[in-house]
């Protein structure tokens, strides 16, 4: 039999001596990074575990809090990786021996006669496969892998939603002070236009300043329907967020007059390895070569032990007494279609190139998105000043010309014109102190929220690898 063996597993033996090794996972050439001015230090930048505390808002941070609770995308990030640790669970129990077992017990008589036969059967049967080549090792790597990156699927699913949930909650804000804004606006239009109307009766005022006054009073409530609208929508959103439930707390009035604590220039372009997406991508980069291994090693034959006891016997009593034991080798040979095999390991390795270039796309984007947000901070907050400075000029010329319109110096429709002018530079204003919000926001989503905390990952010792 040994010689009938050899003869099988020599050809084996050359494929692994023409094969290469596993293969080692090396940090793939990456891009050049920006450098983000000078490279400050690294703990004092980046987000706690909570960053969304640092806007000192305690109601978005209870809205944040419940969101996270609650979400749908969080529940299903944290059911597929649940499911991504269970699949790893079972590729490694399908390396332990397998049982199996059956027993049955029959009864005959035959027509027209007396005599009753009976016959019992057990059968007990065990087989393990021999991991000779490494193959189920591999397929295990594999599993662990693909179950830590959906681990740091469910980190970055909730850093998208917190950051969906604080833009929801300072657009919300926005919208009501915008609202607050626009009824005043209406409010004020209003007056002047009784004011107008009884100058008409006293022959001081023209139709054609009637006319344009109410043009202004119909246009400012036309603008706070719109805004009534986009409310309702910011509204269903948050809805969305908190799977139904109501907000936990009032709705916010007004923006913030509090602005996060500013995260210095100069962050490391190391700071983006700590992103779970990114560590999520690199996993699966190496989860695809390490299943290269799997494939290579599909070539070489498959050594599975079997083991059986059974027995058959009329009577009961006695089947347990006098088994019959059977060991067995089965030899499986895939490499006789060698072929086939070799189309599959290049399938596999075109798979790794694949997934090497989307992670080198994701690095390039997150550099993108990071440099961006550093870049929309300066530029919006130079904005603003120019902003508050124009709204300051608007509202001082708006007071003028009413001085002068009230001592009869200058028309309605200047003065009209003044106080559209001053709103809009208010909404301006109001709009881009949104966008800075908005923009510290993004800057901590850019940077991945908080790193993460898997404590043991599945694979912390894999084989071969470097970091």
């Amino acid at each position: 039999m040994k010689p009938v063996v050899l003869s099988i597993l020599l050809p084996a033996l050359g494929l692994v001596g023409c094969s290469a090794m596993d293969a080692s996972y090396v940090r793939q050439s990456l891009p050049q990074a920006p450098r983000w001015n000078d490279a400050a230090a690294m703990k004092a930048v980046y987000p706690s575990a909570h960053w969304w505390q640092s806007f000192g808002d305690p109601r978005m941070s209870q809205l944040v809090e419940t969101v996270l609770a609650s979400n749908n995308d969080i529940l299903t990030a944290a059911l597929r990786s649940r499911k991504a640790v269970l699949q790893a669970q079972l590729t490694g129990v399908n390396a332990l021996p397998t049982v199996t077992g059956s027993a049955k017990g029959q009864t005959s008589k035959a027509l027209g006669a007396g005599t009753v036969s009976r016959e019992f059967t057990f059968e007990l049967g065990s087989a393990y496969e021999i991991d000779l080549w490494g193959r189920l090792a591999a397929a295990r790597d594999v599993s662990a892998l693909q179950a830590d990156a959906t681990a740091e699927d469910l980190f970055t699913a909730r850093t998208t939603v917190a950051a969906s949930a604080m833009e929801a909650y300072w657009r919300l804000a926005y919208i009501n002070q915008d609202m607050a804004e626009a009824r005043d606006a209406l409010a004020s239009a209003r007056k002047i236009q009784s004011l107008v109307i009884q100058q008409t009766e006293i022959g001081s005022a023209t139709e054609l300043e009637v006319s344009e006054i109410r043009q202004t009073v119909e246009e400012q409530a036309a603008l706070l329907s719109d805004t009534e609208q986009s409310r309702a929508v910011v509204r269903n959103a948050l809805s969305v967020l908190l799977n139904g439930q109501e907000l936990p707390a009032a709705e916010p009035r007004r923006l913030a007059s509090h602005m996060p604590e500013p995260i210095a220039p100069g962050l490391p372009a190391e700071l983006l390895a700590r992103r779970p997406d990114l560590r999520a991508a690199e996993l699966r980069l190496r989860a695809a070569l390490r299943a290269t291994d799997v494939e290579r090693r599909s070539l070489y034959p498959q050594i599975s032990l079997t083991g059986a006891l059974g027995g058959t016997s009329t009577e009961l009593a006695r089947l347990l007494s006098n088994p019959l034991a059977t060991l067995g080798t089965g030899i499986t040979l895939p490499f006789l279609n060698l072929k086939d095999g070799k189309l599959r390991v290049a399938v596999s390795d075109a798979d790794y190139q694949i997934a090497a270039s989307e992670f080198r796309s994701s690095l390039l984007a997150a550099f993108s998105e990071t440099s961006t947000a550093l870049s929309a901070r300066i530029t919006l907050r130079q904005k603003g000043r120019h902003l508050r400075a124009a709204l300051d000029a608007a509202e001082t010329a708006a007071k003028l010309i009413e001085e002068r319109y009230r001592a009869g110096s200058v028309e309605l429709r200047i003065w009209i014109d003044a106080q559209n002018r001053s709103r809009a530079a208010r909404r301006a204003y109001t709009a881009n102190r949104l966008e800075q919000l908005l923009a510290e926001i993004q800057i901590f989503r850019v940077l991945g929220g908080p790193p993460s905390t898997i404590s043991e990952p599945l694979s912390a010792a894999l084989p071969g690898t470097t970091n």
